[in-house]
């Protein structure tokens, strides 16, 4: 499998199930703040919504609240998925497409299989 330039390079490359992998991955080997492993698991959250695996992200969307109370939309985004919401955040969202503002590589480990 090819190397992902960042944790991000998946998700521009349009390969979210490869960009789940490759959070899942930085997760288990690196060492982050709780900030910046709130941050991998909101991104963790937002792939796996945009997929429509509703569990899985409403699961990753826990963790982020339980590392770091109140992080971005988190709880609107839990509150929206629990009402049977799907798609675009409401007032939050816009139309998919590269999340530069929010990809950024971590540490050491700026390089997973993808």
């Amino acid at each position: 499998m090819p190397m992902c330039r960042s944790r991000c390079a998946c998700w521009r490359a349009g390969r979210y199930d490869d960009a789940v992998v490759a959070y899942r991955q930085a997760l288990e080997v690196g060492t982050f703040s709780s900030t910046e492993k709130a941050q991998i698991l909101y991104l963790l959250g937002k792939t796996l919504e945009a997929l429509g695996r509703v569990a899985e992200a409403l699961e990753a969307y826990g963790w982020t609240r339980n590392e770091v109370p109140g992080f971005q939309d988190v709880a609107q985004r839990i509150k929206h998925l629990l009402a049977g919401g799907r798609g675009l955040l409401p007032g939050v969202d816009r139309p998919p497409g590269p999340w530069s503002e929010t990809c950024s590589d971590w540490g050491s480990n700026s390089r997973l299989r993808c």
